[in-house]
């Protein structure tokens, strides 16, 4: 590298940012010089702000997933693998290979996430160039409907969102739509309830929509934001031939999390419960219930348990993703399994939930 350039890098490093005629002061340059060398350099080595004062572009992380089905876990570990520490991040690309397929659960997280990044004044790529199938499934999913505008797409955005032309039509699924903090959003959980019934049949009409009532419900509770969260459903064929079928739902805010609105209010109603981490508040309240941000005698907080018991009546499991932890819930053969924690996980603000129903072969469509 040119003896001048690294120097002027050095510069901006310690100093930065910094105008030409500040740089040649300092380095004892010729200013005429040091404005052709940055504008030789531009965008690849340095960038100007709105102020024409130069600085360094910043370096690029790249997340690249894996060539298969993106679960939840497999999301997580990806990031935590290129992010320590998303705070010292100015720019991102995540890449999604050839035959890399999310499952809705880490579609849900990931579209969080990227629309936090950009709040943040961070600069983010999703680069979708070699798989035009994803592309598609996620534009079909509302995906990019919900996506910031200020989030760079490769090769390119749909122009036209299928979520919106084919609303509706779909037999496994069930678009991104709005969650309002605001409302209880009875026509959103009907519909969930009434197409996961259709994927399934009627004996699953009341644990549906008992858990989709209080999953949705819990935005409204646990939120802490007017921002406005999202849902979606898919049905997903069984792994093997001899495995059934299941439905995903998921429900995610974009507000403070469950442990934030309930620490205000533990040493008052829950004294006990003072000494838990997050994590393990968290964890009591949703395997457990009966805990609310409105006290003991309120007759919120037993939406969880209620949930709990109609999920212990079938195979199914639920997880809950915090601002840097993951609770993961399996209920089968009528028990609650113990409780999988995945802590220091990459920070991702909200509450997002998924709830996961195999369904019998014999009762799906």
């Amino acid at each position: 590298m040119d003896k001048t350039l690294k120097q002027i890098k050095k510069l901006l490093e310690d100093e930065g940012p910094l105008k030409a005629r500040a740089i040649a002061r300092k380095l004892g340059f010729d200013r005429s010089d040091v404005s052709a060398l940055m504008h030789k350099h531009k965008d690849v080595e340095f960038h100007q702000n709105e102020n024409f004062e130069w600085v360094l572009m910043p370096e690029e992380i790249v997340v690249k997933f894996d060539n298969c089905w993106v679960t939840c876990f497999l999301f997580e570990e990806a990031l935590s693998i290129e992010i320590e520490d998303i705070h010292t991040i100015d720019k991102i690309r995540f890449v999604v290979p050839e035959n890399c397929k999310f499952m809705l659960e880490a579609i849900a997280r990931f579209l969080a996430l990227c629309n936090q990044l950009v709040l943040s004044k961070k600069e983010v790529t999703i680069d979708l160039s070699s798989n035009n199938s994803s592309k598609a499934y996620w534009n079909r999913a509302g995906f990019f409907d919900h996506l910031s505008d200020k989030v760079n797409v490769l090769p390119k955005r749909p122009k036209i969102s299928s979520a919106k032309t084919y609303k509706g039509k779909s037999g496994n699924l069930v678009e991104f739509g709005e969650v309002d903090p605001e409302t209880d959003n009875k026509k959103l959980v009907r519909h969930l309830t009434d197409t996961f019934i259709s994927l399934s049949s009627d004996n699953y009409e009341d644990p549906a929509f008992t858990i989709l009532s209080e999953l949705i419900g819990n935005i409204k509770e646990h939120s802490g934001s007017s921002l406005k969260g999202f849902a979606a459903l898919q049905r997903y064929k069984g792994k093997t031939k001899s495995s059934p079928p299941h439905i995903q739902t998921t429900v995610s805010d974009n507000g403070v999390g469950i442990a934030t609105t309930l620490r205000p209010v533990l040493k008052k109603f829950y004294p006990k419960l003072l000494e838990l981490s997050d994590i393990e508040l968290v964890k009591k309240a949703m395997s457990e219930g009966r805990i609310t941000r409105f006290g003991t005698k309120s007759g919120h907080g037993l939406g969880f348990k209620s949930s709990k018991e109609k999920a212990l009546k079938f195979n199914a499991k639920y997880s809950v993703r915090q601002n840097n932890f993951s609770l993961e819930f399996i209920f089968k053969n009528g028990e609650l399994l113990p409780v999988k924690m995945l802590p220091n996980l990459v920070e991702i603000s909200g509450t997002h939930i998924c709830f996961d129903f195999d369904i019998d072969a014999s009762d799906s469509t």
